[in-house]
């Protein structure tokens, strides 16, 4: 069922956010699953979904919810599809005999909310570009720059590759979208390699850029030794 509900950044009088349970999800049809707003709901035979985008207005009908039994209590479910990227706010409420449920009002507190999100991040790689000469053993910079509107923390992963993408090797992962990390050159000496960046956010959705050219591993200078004693 799409919903037809205006795209506009929601926030409900006498809600707390951080109160509301968030489920970021990577496409536009996800399933609900929520709890009775009331002790007097666990009894009931049918439930509605409602939804809601922005400050002031109303609660939209979704439509019924399937009731289950479980052994820790009554759960109501429904599957949804919203019409594009955005946050949504859900709340349910019982039916009586009759079927019939009473809409929320405009300020009642939402039971959950999702942050649909089916965009990918933009990722450049920056440094090393490609054709630089590096030295075993040498720290470098890599750098790059990621942008997302919902990124995870610590979304940015790092990797080098010595057979031409076929296999990437760890170079940091999990690590801060501060654009910088320092690499110690492997030591692959006469090795060519691509570097890689990846971001991905809280959606799961991920994007990557590497060097559009391969780097190149020089050995290291010889060790000349300590300096002959004087004569």
């Amino acid at each position: 069922m799409a919903l037809l509900i205006g795209l506009f950044p929601a926030s409900l009088p006498g809600m707390e956010e951080a109160s509301i349970p968030l489920k970021v999800v990577a496409t536009p049809s996800f399933r609900i699953k929520v709890d009775p707003v009331d002790a007097a709901s666990r009894d009931a035979q049918r439930a509605d979904l409602f939804v809601t985008r922005f400050a002031g207005s109303p609660w939209q009908i979704v439509g019924p919810c399937q009731v289950m039994q479980t052994s820790a209590g009554p759960h109501f479910t429904r599957n949804v599809r919203v019409p594009g990227d955005g946050l949504y706010y859900f709340t349910s409420r019982a039916a009586d005999a009759a079927h019939k449920a009473s809409p929320p009002t405009r300020t009642s507190p939402a039971q959950v909310r999702v942050l649909v999100d089916t965009t990918d991040p933009t990722v450049v790689l920056s440094s090393p570009l490609g054709h630089e000469n590096l030295v075993s053993g040498d720290l470098t910079e890599i750098r790059w720059i990621a942008r997302d509107d919902n990124f995870r923390s610590n979304p940015i992963d790092l990797a080098y590759s010595a057979d031409q993408g076929e296999t990437w090797i760890p170079i940091a992962k999990n690590t801060p979208n501060d654009g910088l990390q320092e690499w110690l050159v492997p030591q692959l000496p006469g090795k060519s390699l691509l570097v890689r960046v990846q971001a991905t956010d809280q959606a799961g959705n991920s994007s990557s850029a590497k060097s559009a050219n391969p780097v190149h591993v020089r050995p290291a200078p010889a060790d000349a030794g300590p300096p002959p004693p004087p004569p």
